[in-house]
């Protein structure tokens, strides 16, 4: 369940706002707080769970048509992709070319709330070039509904790090959260906002999970010369590479000292 809904003078004294997102600094949303979760608080410094309790606060914002805040990201989502293209009408078949799973593209943000969309509008302004070959990727050889699937990136970082406000599950990968070592790897980075360390591991994950469906579809890089599926893999099979995704990130997060958030891309180096 989305947190209830503040009183317009209680919202203006305790929120903030996060890209033309409201977040909420209450008192009410501070019992939310990192430092309340079992074995975990005593291994991160007060600056890191300050980091994970504004990611916390995000990350339980569900998506609302009737914010125009929300509804302008979404815009931007698409031009970022589809520059000089006209937008869609609110509903429309065209939003599935970017990977929607109907004509209405809000019906997809329900279980990652506008935090996933930022995420994705974040990668689509700062990784143009990534995110429209996978837009041309997943149409013309992998067929899958490429947004709908980063909404699950999204939230299946939000379970991993803990940062659910509601109990939430995400079958495909499993329930299995970060360890202490995951968990202080990743606020560390994340303590200087600039760092945008989420964001960028959003990235890194999309970039392996739409490598591992590929591999599934395609097979190993050597055989897409013809660029047409040898597999039988089907969109029954895309927890595997949601499950390949996770694996890598556990793996990334769970070893050495990470320096900066460039080095989330190593998750790419790990073989599908």
């Amino acid at each position: 369940m989305w947190p209830q809904e503040q009183s317009e003078s209680e919202r203006l004294l305790s929120t903030t706002e996060y890209r033309g997102v409201v977040i909420d600094e209450s008192p009410a949303a501070d019992a939310l707080c990192m430092g309340c979760i079992p074995n975990i608080s005593d291994c991160l410094s007060e600056p890191e769970k300050a980091a994970l309790d504004r990611l916390k606060r995000r990350a339980n914002i569900p998506y609302n048509q009737e914010d125009q805040t929300h509804e302008d990201l979404l815009m931007r989502y698409w031009t970022a992709v589809f520059d000089g293209e006209q937008l869609p009408a609110s509903t429309s078949a065209r939003w599935k070319r970017l990977g929607f799973q109907s004509n209405n593209p809000r019906t997809d943000f329900r279980g990652g709330g506008v935090f996933s969309l930022q995420n994705m509008v974040y990668m689509a302004e700062k990784y143009p070039a990534d995110m429209k070959q996978m837009v041309v990727e997943q149409t013309r050889l992998l067929e899958y509904p490429l947004s709908a699937a980063l909404v699950n990136v999204s939230h299946m970082l939000v379970l991993f790090f803990r940062l659910n406000d509601a109990p939430s599950k995400l079958p495909a990968v499993g329930d299995d959260t970060a360890s202490k070592r995951a968990m202080k790897n990743f606020a560390r980075l994340a303590v200087d906002p600039s760092s945008n360390a989420f964001e960028e591991l959003f990235v890194a994950c999309s970039l392996k999970m739409q490598e591992s469906w590929k591999a599934l579809v395609l097979g190993p890089p050597s055989s897409y010369s013809g660029g047409a599926p040898w597999s039988s893999a089907s969109l029954l099979d895309f927890h595997k590479a949601l499950k390949e995704t996770k694996a890598g990130l556990k793996d990334l997060l769970g070893g050495g000292k990470l320096e900066n958030v460039t080095e989330f891309r190593r998750m790419l180096d790990q073989p599908s």
